[in-house]
This record gives C-alpha cells, sequence and structure tokens, in this order.
C-alpha cells in the first residue's frame, strides 16, 4: 500500500516511465514511443523516479518504526557483546554506537 501512495505522489512522466518499464515490462524503445520522448529522457525520467521513490519509501519507513532509539543501541550492545565472545562492559559497548 506504501509503494501505491509513494507512486502516485510521483511527477506523472516519472509515473508513466515506471509503470511502463517496471510493471507493464515494455522497452526502453517502446516506453519512449509511447511517452514522445527520446530513450535518453525515459532514461533520466526512471532515475529520478526510482530515487525519489527510494527517498519516500525510507522516510515513511523511518517514521513508521516501533523500534526506539535506545531499543536499537540495547540490540547493537547485544551485538557487539557476541563478536567478543561477551567479554565486554556496556559502557565500553556503548560507546563505539554513539
Amino acid at each position: 500500500m506504501q509503494l501505491a501512495a509513494a507512486i502516485d505522489r510521483l511527477p506523472e512522466a516519472q509515473r508513466e516511465a515506471l509503470v511502463l518499464q517496471h510493471w507493464k515490462g515494455w522497452s526502453p524503445a517502446e516506453s519512449a514511443n509511447r511517452l514522445g520522448r527520446t530513450r535518453a529522457d525515459v532514461a533520466g525520467l526512471l532515475k529520478r523516479g526510482l530515487s525519489r521513490l527510494r527517498v519516500e519509501m525510507r522516510t515513511r519507513t523511518r517514521i513508521e518504526t516501533t523500534q526506539t532509539i535506545p531499543e536499537r543501541r540495547l540490540i547493537r550492545r547485544g551485538a557487539a557483546c557476541r563478536q567478543n565472545d561477551g567479554d565486554c562492559r556496556l559502557s565500553d559497548v556503548g560507546n563505539r554506537f554513539r
């Protein structure tokens, strides 16, 4: 659902290029012909559209994450202790991740 909403927020030309190429499986030449653009134009639309989607999805994922920052630090500390065969002090490990 998030991906569909993010695609809907793209500019129309980027959205059309992405749908034709990645969902309908059209070749770059077919997409360019359909959009009335050159293949280089379509390549640019795809690059910008995918880049924008990545940013949008990362932003949405960060906002919706349920893990708090202290919980993430505890998980990292546990992993660091395991790497050191369990021989570590929490204060030493915590300093590595700040």
